[in-house]
């Protein structure tokens, strides 16, 4: 099992944000792996027969896989990939991913005095606590911003966390009210789902027509998402990604130019080398020896 996850001992922290993060952090549950697991601490950890009742929110991503959800005000639900579920503080909860297909959660606890908000939001609530979002990777960045400023051990990254939390929640119910209004767009689910696809597989080489079969469309409405929501087509969309985590990982002097080149999926260093210098107007090795801005 994949994951990371953080709980904070926060004490006499003067919080400005009307939201203070508690924990958060990511698992990777395989299937026929039983959950939760043991290695979650004694204070969040469950027997899903008995359930539990927390003391904070939790806000949970499903970015992969399937299961339920059962709590005291909302019933049994069904959850699917892309579902955010919300656990309300003093609510008896349950839940658990399908044993054929595990899931990826991702997840932020906090603590703050939002009884007045949920009060008044009628898009989440703890009878209807699921928004189903759908791949997006802004709120994978999102929660992955979380768990990088957890890794550290910084008393200022606490505001920075309360403020990626409250972009988190407005986010979700954002994402909801676009929903109601009739926003949402099959477009921008397969675009979302296009980015998350080209970040998961960035080592690889893989061309525009390999993506749009992997998405199960054609490569004609493929480009024509991109070319809506970037300006790109997708193979420029697709290069600058693999470009610009190359210049990232070029700040690592532990890695040669070949190593990054393997890495960001191109088929040899010599085109690599080449690309980078069309794009940056400097060689990989000229790059790597400039003072980081």
């Amino acid at each position: 099992m994949e994951g990371f996850y953080k709980y904070l001992s926060i004490k006499d922290f003067n919080n400005p944000f009307p939201i203070t993060i508690l924990n958060g952090g990511f698992k990777n549950h395989l299937p026929y792996i039983p959950y939760p697991d043991r290695t979650s601490p004694s204070h969040h950890y469950f027997r899903y027969r008995v359930g539990r009742v927390l003391n904070e929110y939790q806000i949970i991503y499903l970015a992969k896989g399937g299961g339920e959800f059962e709590s005291q005000s909302a019933g049994k639900l069904e959850l699917k990939e892309g579902d955010v579920f919300f656990l309300f503080p003093g609510e008896w909860h349950r839940y658990k991913p399908a044993k054929t297909t595990g899931w990826l959660e991702y997840w932020i606890g906090f603590e703050g005095n939002l009884t007045g908000f949920f009060n008044r939001c009628d898009y989440v609530s703890v009878k209807n606590p699921v928004i189903h979002i759908g791949a997006s990777e802004k709120l994978l960045q999102m929660y992955e911003k979380v768990i990088e400023l957890l890794h550290e051990e910084n008393v200022a990254n606490y505001f920075l966390m309360s403020g990626v939390a409250c972009h988190i929640l407005s986010y979700v119910i954002g994402q909801k009210i676009s929903q109601q209004l009739g926003y949402t767009e099959t477009y921008k689910e397969l675009f979302e789902k296009a980015k998350t696809l080209i970040r998961e597989n960035i080592n690889q080489n893989i061309s525009a027509d390999n993506l749009a079969e992997m998405l199960d469309t054609s490569y004609y409405l493929l480009r024509r998402v991109f070319t809506k929501y970037t300006g790109f087509t997708p193979e420029d969309y697709m290069l600058d990604f693999k470009l610009f985590a190359a210049k990232d990982l070029l700040r690592s002097r532990s890695l040669t130019i070949k190593e990054v080149a393997s890495q960001t999926g191109f088929l040899n260093e010599s085109l690599f080398t080449k690309l980078f210098k069309e794009k940056f107007f400097l060689s990989p090795s000229e790059y790597r020896k400039t003072p980081i801005a």
